[in-house]
């Protein structure tokens, strides 16, 4: 192991579980001066297999984190929830609600105006359904509903 791979191993770990303790004591084991530790600490490169050590090593604690999100999520915590339907189930709030504004736009400004008088003439009718202003048995008209657009 060279003196690069050593020092991103020790740098992977927690504080807390290292040995030695720290960094002047490493460098003395490797037989280098603490200086040369932090030369290395710069290079670009370093960080990304500090990275990779990292990802090693905390590997082995994923399935005890997942079982403490679900814990926590089961108990009403929304960010928990959404963080393990992100992880467990690809879940991706933003891109499809985004796609899917951006078709429907679309098609609303490719139907004509013909078309749009009759969607608000049956959106209209709806909404009379609901309220409970007539029923469906009874004959429906639509009225002229004014153009939003048109001031």
């Amino acid at each position: 192991m060279t003196t690069r791979d050593a020092l991103a191993y020790w740098t992977a770990l927690p504080a807390k579980t290292r040995n030695p303790a720290t960094q002047k004591k490493l460098a003395a084991i490797l037989g280098v001066c603490e200086e040369r530790l932090c030369q290395i600490k710069r290079e670009p490169e370093f960080q990304g297999q500090v990275m990779e050590y990292r990802k090693t090593f905390f590997k082995q604690f994923t399935s005890d984190v997942i079982q403490s999100l679900v814990n926590v999520a089961k108990l009403g915590n929304e960010r928990a929830a959404k963080l393990f339907l992100q992880y467990i189930e690809d879940f991706q709030e933003s891109s499809k609600q985004t796609i899917e504004q951006t078709e429907t736009r679309k098609f609303v400004f490719e139907l004509g105006e013909a078309k749009m008088q009759e969607l608000r003439g049956k959106l209209k009718e709806l909404k009379r359904l609901k309220s409970g202003e007539y029923t469906d048995a009874e004959e429906v008209t639509s009225e002229e509903i004014p153009d939003p657009n048109k001031s």
